[in-house]
């Protein structure tokens, strides 16, 4: 398959997957426990039998701190925040703001000089950040309980979006490794922490008491968003680039707020309409270069 096809199947699997975590009755802190363990267990799997085990590289002190930082920055930052600010905020806000990667991706990529940008490219990225950035203008006029609880959420989107966007670019760098074993020591090593993390501050029995409907919810999660969608990720970083690979994602904002108006009421505006289609004109340029 075409890798320029693997962004396209995520932003499809990501604008289904937010309405399980929005539906769910359980705080995201809960249900990532599940989500760790289903991602570890299908990831294991698949890298069982899809590993080239004659041609396994050697990995340095170097290439593990990077599949931790991964992990952390990638998984419990970032899904972690992700999962919260959809759970507090509208879905048509919270999931759009995420189309900022492309705007963090760029800015970092810049500095460090690791990625060239093609004038095209560069265009998607404006448009991308124009799109996400005028969602914000649909807080004007909102109650201030409300509004308290959207800035809330656009915070922790924001903060999501920027540790994903170094995830990316940390893969990129040990791009001479398989997608399924990046994807799979950087779940790993994410999960070790959470569970050290929740067993000393006592919260595994909240985890194990969760509702049945909502570890269900979780467990498909884990399954497509911490294990498909990111060896698919991983797969299109490194044969695509960092930048395109965004750039294509920001489709799946678009298909979270179509299902945010449809499926929760929520309000579809001019400038919603408006960043809409600039995320889509971003996807189509991405596509088009």
């Amino acid at each position: 398959m075409n890798p320029i096809f693997y962004p396209i199947i995520v932003v499809l699997v990501w604008g289904i997957l937010a309405v399980l975590i929005k539906d769910s009755q359980e705080g995201a802190t809960n249900g990532l426990g599940i989500a760790f363990l289903a991602g570890v267990i299908f990831v294991s799997i698949v890298l069982f039998f899809g590993i080239d085990w004659n041609s396994l590289p050697t990995f340095t002190l170097k290439t593990f701190c990077y599949l931790i930082f991964i992990g952390i920055a990638r998984y419990i930052i970032g899904l972690g925040f992700y999962y919260k600010s959809i759970r507090i905020g509208d879905l048509s806000i919270s999931v759009p703001l995420s189309a900022s990667k492309p705007f963090f991706v760029s800015i970092i990529l810049l500095f460090l000089k690791t990625e060239l940008l093609s004038a095209r490219l560069i265009i998607s990225v404006i448009f991308a950040t124009i799109g996400a950035f005028m969602l914000l203008l649909n807080i004007r006029g909102i109650a201030q309980p409300d509004k308290n609880r959207l800035y809330k959420s656009i915070i922790l989107a924001l903060c999501a979006s920027l540790a994903w966007s170094i995830s990316d670019i940390l893969v990129k760098k040990i791009a001479y490794l398989q997608a399924t074993l990046i994807t799979f020591s950087s779940i790993l090593a994410a999960t070790v922490i959470y569970y050290a993390f929740i067993i000393v501050s006592g919260r595994l029995k909240d985890l194990i008491n969760m509702p049945s409907v909502d570890k269900k919810r979780y467990l498909f999660a884990g399954v497509f968003s911490f294990g498909l969608v990111y060896i698919l990720i991983n797969a299109s970083i490194i044969r695509v680039g960092v930048v395109r690979t965004n750039t294509i994602l920001v489709l799946w904002p678009v298909i979270s707020s179509l299902i945010g108006f449809r499926r929760y009421k929520e309000n579809l505006s001019f400038t919603r309409i408006a960043g809409t289609f600039m995320l889509i004109a971003c996807f189509i340029i991405s596509i088009w270069s």
